[in-house]
């Protein structure tokens, strides 16, 4: 930087910070023998779904980077957090995306990867790139890839359930886990968390019960009630499928 130009502490403190996340972002992206086709940066888009009820509903994202590598167009999310799971397996890591997905978390890989399909592209990845310093290299990329149909339905599945909340305005808060007594980690970085009634254990039960209560009687619930559960579930139905699978 040049020595005239003062920058001030905190936009200093952030610059130091993002070092280290920008030097990995380089370091994966661009290390190969003769680069990568770049295609573009923070590319804005959009995606055509169908709800429950069959209706097209729009979806929009950004990718932050596109690239062709080998003839696939890869688009790329990149992570500044903590990544859906530390593992480095190719297999558990995938199985690790499916039910992050099937829970409404990570859809924006699946949903670029649609996105490209729709525009005929017949080979596309999405990928979700995690920049912490801290990461072994193998667990930063979780990766949505074309010709995956389990990872497809489940997005579908969540997009779908999504869509019905939104539609009948079950919006509520969210204090629990379905298969835990613990807060979801979005309460932490929620930006009403102090108008909410998070910590109130009283209020967590009555959620968890109230949502066991309309799983039983799912066939005279009302359809906000279903939908109620279904949002508090969200990825649980599909473990329970494969539980009684097996």
């Amino acid at each position: 930087a040049d020595e005239g130009v003062r920058i001030p502490g905190f936009a200093r403190a952030l610059a130091q910070r993002a070092l280290g996340m920008i030097e990995v972002a380089r370091a994966r992206d661009w290390s190969e023998a003769g680069g990568l086709a770049v295609l573009g940066a923070e590319l804005a888009g959009d995606l055509v779904v169908r709800d429950a009820a069959g209706k097209s509903r729009r979806i929009g994202f950004i990718a932050d980077r596109a690239d062709l590598a080998d003839g696939v167009l890869r688009l790329t999310d990149y992570k500044t957090g903590t990544p859906i799971a530390t593992v480095t397996g190719e297999g558990t890591k995938r199985s690790r995306l499916i039910a992050a997905v099937s829970e409404g978390r990570a859809l924006q890989s699946v949903a670029y990867v649609a996105a490209a399909q729709a525009l005929g592209v017949a080979q596309a990845e999405g990928r979700l790139l995690y920049l912490r310093e801290d990461l072994d290299d193998r667990s930063r990329d979780f990766v949505a890839r074309h010709d995956d149909a389990e990872l497809t339905a489940a997005f579908e599945a969540t997009v779908r359930t999504a869509f019905a909340a939104l539609d009948t305005g079950t919006l509520f808060p969210r204090l629990v886990l379905a298969d835990k007594d613990e807060e979801p980690p979005a309460c932490d970085w929620c930006e009403v968390a102090a108008a909410c009634l998070r910590g109130d254990s009283s209020q967590r039960a009555r959620l968890r019960e109230g949502a066991a209560s309309e799983a039983a009687r799912r066939d005279t619930a009302s359809e906000a009630d279903r939908v109620l559960f279904a949002v508090f579930a969200f990825g649980r139905e599909i473990e329970t499928r494969e539980e009684d699978a097996t």
